[in-house]
């Protein structure tokens, strides 16, 4: 009976041994062993047990690595880098947050630098998985009182910030719209009226014969889709001086594109024009067109801009071949423009428009001719642009001296050198007669002043009073009143 008892004592004790052992062999096991296995499971479609083996080798790896950064910390500490002491008790206890051995020395390093915020953090954490634990007990309380100061000192600061902030944003100007519109259209009206010293005396309206209305009138649209490219189109009955007779030209429309090479611009336009009279030239009622292909150039740098458009006459031209009567056209503008600062610019200009009604079918054929010269200087002062938020104005004062060439009945339309036409009136063939510029009419005076007012962001409104004094050799001087609405985004 004894020895049946020791035997079972034996076997009992030889069965606990052997148990001890597979567990300390398991618990010995690493990370790795415990992965393979996992995977092997895997393989063999027992998923559960798989993922249970990973779980136990994350376990195993956390453990032993949270000990090694503890370790870390420890030595980095002992050195004197609270720093790098500090992120190695941070990962230690990211990777086992129950170690609270790191907790102890992470809290009290942040308890002793001040951080009370991230101490009390700190604490809290040891505290839930050893709620009794006596080093975090003796500074926490110290910690809580003093975190509480802590964060309404920032909460002031943070209310400093705010408004400095705030105030430093009232300060700053309010983000300007683009200087440069993508759109700007205008449509004015011109009411004629002259003083006639000579024939018919007195103070009248003037008729301005149009295709469209016989007043002076003008519709502008350009469009910038894009900084480097910009379209320009132009219907109007244009005003050609008070001395030109209005019916040279009824209708004009133009159309121009140009593009922006770096700080030089390059285009290309047409101009339509219509002629419509009766008994102005050649006794006949005239009703012509004519065509024209021009060449723009620009340049442009910092405040300086200047714009040359330049239409030939021989783009097409009206040749001896041409049959009929025919209305021939040639421009040459140029501007140049410098801007001081927003609110002041000046500018001066050049313009030379020729006009030439031929009749190719009389025996002879002949050709009558106007010319409209201007050269002329401006100022604006003031702006209008759509980065206004609010009212503004400009006002734009300009003088220009204006050259009326006329010659008709010229036998010798088709010349290309100077025959009174074109050229200032110059005439090759009476220079040594003593009349060298036989084109030559008369010469004209123009002063204007232009006020606009921004009333909107996006529209504005213009007036312009223009005098031009002529020859007494001629029979009147013209006083003129233009208005006009504009619009721009």
């Amino acid at each position: 009976m004894i020895k049946r008892k020791r035997s079972l004592l034996f076997l009992l004790l030889t069965g606990i041994f052997m148990m001890l052992l597979g567990a300390a062999a398991f618990s010995a096991e690493d990370p790795q062993t415990m992965n393979k296995r996992g995977v092997d499971l895997g393989k063999k479609k027992m998923y559960k047990e798989a993922i249970g083996e990973f779980d136990r080798a994350i376990e195993k790896y956390d453990k032993d690595s949270a000990m090694a950064f503890h370790n870390k910390a420890w030595s980095y500490e002992l050195a004197g880098n609270v720093k790098e002491a500090i992120v190695n008790y941070e990962e230690a206890l990211r990777r086992l947050p129950s170690q609270t051995l790191s907790g102890e020395k992470l809290g009290f390093i942040y308890y002793k630098t001040g951080d009370y915020i991230n101490a009390v953090r700190i604490g809290e954490l040891v505290l839930k998985y050893d709620p009794d634990n006596k080093e975090v007990l003796k500074w926490l309380t110290d910690a809580y009182m003093k975190k509480l100061q802590q964060e309404r000192e920032m909460r002031k600061g943070q209310e400093k910030e705010t408004v400095k902030d705030t105030l430093e944003k009232e300060k700053e100007p309010k983000k300007k719209r683009e200087e440069t519109p993508i759109i700007v259209a205008t449509l004015d009206f011109m009411i004629r009226t002259g003083y006639y010293f000579a024939g018919n005396k007195g103070y009248r309206y003037v008729a301005d014969e149009g295709a469209i209305l016989n007043v002076p009138e003008t519709l502008f649209v350009r469009f910038t889709p894009i900084k480097a490219w910009e379209f320009t189109f132009i219907a109007e009955n244009p005003y050609l001086g008070a001395l030109t007779p209005p019916e040279i030209i009824t209708q004009q429309e133009t159309l121009e594109s140009l593009y922006r090479l770096g700080n030089f611009m390059l285009g290309l336009g047409f101009i339509f024009s219509q002629h419509e009279s009766s008994n102005l030239s050649f006794g006949m009622n005239l009703k012509e067109w004519d065509f024209k292909t021009g060449f723009l150039f620009g340049y442009t740098k910092e405040k300086m801009r200047f714009d040359i458009r330049f239409y030939p006459r021989f783009l097409p031209h009206d040749g001896e071949a041409s049959k009929g009567q025919t209305l021939d056209f040639d421009m040459l503008d140029w501007r140049f423009t410098y801007t001081v600062d927003k609110t002041l610019k000046y500018y001066t200009i050049m313009s030379f428009k020729d006009y030439y009604l031929f009749n190719h079918s009389a025996a002879t054929p002949i050709s009558d001719y106007w010319g409209v010269y201007d050269i002329g200087l401006g100022v604006t002062l003031g702006n209008i642009s759509p980065a206004n938020d609010s009212f503004a104005w400009a006002l734009t004062i300009e003088y220009r001296q204006r050259f009326y060439l006329r010659d008709l009945g010229n036998e010798d339309p088709y010349s290309m050198a100077p025959n009174g036409q074109g050229w200032f009136g110059m005439n090759k063939d009476k220079w040594a007669s003593g009349s060298p510029f036989s084109g030559y009419r008369a010469i004209g005076s123009e002063l204007s002043v232009r006020v606009d007012e921004q009333v909107l962001p996006y529209l504005f409104l213009y007036q312009k009073f223009i005098i031009e004094m002529g020859d007494l050799s001629e029979d009147h001087h013209e006083i003129n009143f233009q208005i006009g609405v504009g619009g721009m985004y």
